[in-house]
């Protein structure tokens, strides 16, 4: 199973840690949410599939994670 992070997630994450600014943010949330908040999203549905075969106890949930 390939990751669903890319080079371009841990490029805008590295600029993120150069430029943690607001203006900054907002003027690239678009990328943001593309390279990093759906592939984040993308592993917590795998992580929940996963968890419920062996650890149901385990909450893997956007909106909880």
């Amino acid at each position: 199973m390939s990751s669903p992070f890319t080079r371009k997630t841990l490029s805008f994450l590295r600029a993120l840690k150069r430029n943690n600014d607001r203006e900054w943010f907002k003027a690239r949330k678009s990328e943001y949410e593309t390279h990093v908040r759906a592939p984040m999203i993308e592993l917590l549905a795998r992580l929940a599939a996963d968890f419920r075969t062996f650890a149901p106890e385990l909450v893997a949930h956007p909106k909880l994670s």
